[in-house]
């Protein structure tokens, strides 16, 4: 083999792994809880995150904290309960109309739009919701707990 076909082939082999790497770091992501200064939220397990999500009253130094569903991202919405709630999204819309019609709980509020939710956030006390870190707005919310990273699959 001459040398200038080896270091073709050695060329390419690192473009190659070079391009894999990027790709697979990309698909990381970081799942944050986050909520105005008010809640201690590095207190809230992720049982008490999953019960809250699942409408139980969870109370934190005597107040009671209100999750609010960020659907701004079908896929951050999904991940988020696979990992944490542990249930299909249909499962989980089916279990929280469930529990509603036969306890009486209220509904946990949805919010499609991300500028909207960070405000809701700010402004409401004892407020929760979840998102990716890296679409946190200049993290405007200090209050962030990390709950779950790792790599999605295509």
């Amino acid at each position: 083999m001459s040398r200038l076909k080896l270091s073709i082939y050695t060329s390419i082999l690192i473009v190659f792994l070079a391009t894999t790497r990027v790709i697979a770091t990309d698909r990381v992501k970081t799942l944050v809880i986050v909520s105005n200064t008010d809640v201690p939220i590095k207190k809230l397990s992720i049982g008490d995150i999953r019960k809250l999500y699942l409408g139980y009253p969870i109370k934190l130094d005597g107040q009671e904290i209100h999750p609010i569903i960020n659907r701004s991202d079908p896929l951050l919405y999904v991940v988020f309960l696979q990992k944490i709630v542990f249930l299909s999204a249909r499962s989980y819309q089916r279990r929280l109309k469930t529990e509603m019609f036969r306890s009486g709980k209220r509904e946990i509020p949805e919010i499609d739009d991300k500028h909207e939710l960070q405000k809701r956030i700010k402004e409401i006390k004892n407020t929760i919701s979840f998102m990716w870190l890296e679409t946190m707005q200049n993290k405007t919310l200090d209050n962030t707990r990390k709950i779950w990273s790792g790599t999605l699959s295509r």
